[in-house]
C-alpha cells in the first residue's frame, strides 16, 4: 500500500502551480478549476482566503493521481538543480594525451 500524499503549501502552489497545469494539459477535467484557483492565489487581494484555496487545491491530490506525483517530484528537484554548478566539456584532441 502506498504512502499518503503530502499537502503542498500556499507558496508552492503560487510558485510552481503552473508546472502542474502544464503537466495536466488543457483537456484534463480539473484543468479549469485548478487554473482558476491558482490565479486567485497569485492576486494580492486582501479578501481572498488563501488557506481555504490551498486546502481546496490539495484536496484534488488523489484525483490527479500520477500528475500529482510527477509534479511534487519536479518541485522538489527544481531547487536542487538551481544549486548545481554548470560545467562544459571541451572538444580535446586525444592525440595530445597518447
Amino acid at each position: 500500500m502506498g504512502r499518503d500524499r503530502q499537502d503542498r503549501t500556499t507558496e508552492e502552489w503560487e510558485t510552481f502551480g503552473h508546472h502542474l497545469l502544464e503537466m495536466m494539459g488543457k483537456k484534463h477535467k480539473l484543468y479549469k478549476e485548478i487554473a482558476g484557483l491558482i490565479t486567485k492565489l497569485t492576486f494580492p487581494e486582501d479578501d481572498i482566503n488563501k488557506l481555504e484555496i490551498t486546502h481546496t487545491l490539495n484536496s484534488q491530490k488523489y484525483e490527479l493521481k500520477d500528475h500529482w506525483r510527477k509534479w511534487t517530484q519536479k518541485i522538489k528537484q527544481i531547487p536542487k538543480d538551481a544549486e548545481r554548478t554548470k560545467f562544459y566539456i571541451k572538444n580535446i584532441d586525444i592525440r595530445e594525451y597518447t
